[in-house]
């Protein structure tokens, strides 16, 4: 009769185990990967999220930022979209932002330029990178004229609500 010899007399069962332990370990704490580190990213935002203006005048200033997230130092592209026709914007889309940067832009609205609010997307993209945020534009027709006794104006037009007030800066 032959002689059995058992894995254990061979020495081949311990590195097995042990290799089949190691395998189990790793599967039970996600894998033995390292955790990925987050990828450089930016936040954008508009302020004020709403402006208006009297048709044949312009905006208050808009300022546009970038906020770098996880390291990002990358420049991004600024456009508008859903402007109403014949309105322009200073300085001219697209044009460019830095990281931790912000722009102000003036959007001029022409007298032919239609009532009403306009909801436009502010976008800023870099590579495979793109964020949006939304800009309301109200226009409507009327004038600005300072109220009695103070430098604050108001908007002077049955057909808009303002929701802010014009300041005059002396």
């Amino acid at each position: 009769m032959a002689a059995r010899t058992s894995a254990a007399a061979t020495g081949v069962a311990a590195p097995r185990l042990g290799a089949m332990i190691l395998v189990c370990l790793a599967a039970a704490c996600g894998g033995g990967s390292m955790p990925s580190q987050p990828q450089p990213d930016f936040t954008l935002s508009v302020t004020p999220s709403e402006t208006y203006a009297v048709v044949g005048n312009t905006t208050a200033p808009v300022g546009i930022s970038v906020a770098p997230q996880n390291g990002f130092t990358g420049t991004v592209t600024i456009t508008l979209q859903g402007l109403p026709p014949g309105v322009g914007v200073s300085p001219s889309p697209p044009f460019q932002l830095a990281a931790a940067a912000t722009q102000f832009v003036v959007l001029a609205v022409p007298t032919s330029a239609t009532l009403g609010m306009s909801p436009v997307a502010v976008v800023a993209t870099v590579g495979a990178l793109s964020h949006r945020a939304q800009l309301t534009l109200s226009t409507h027709q009327g004038s600005v004229r300072p109220a009695t006794g103070t430098s604050v104006g108001t908007v002077d037009d049955a057909l808009c609500t303002p929701r802010a007030r014009f300041e005059s800066k002396s």
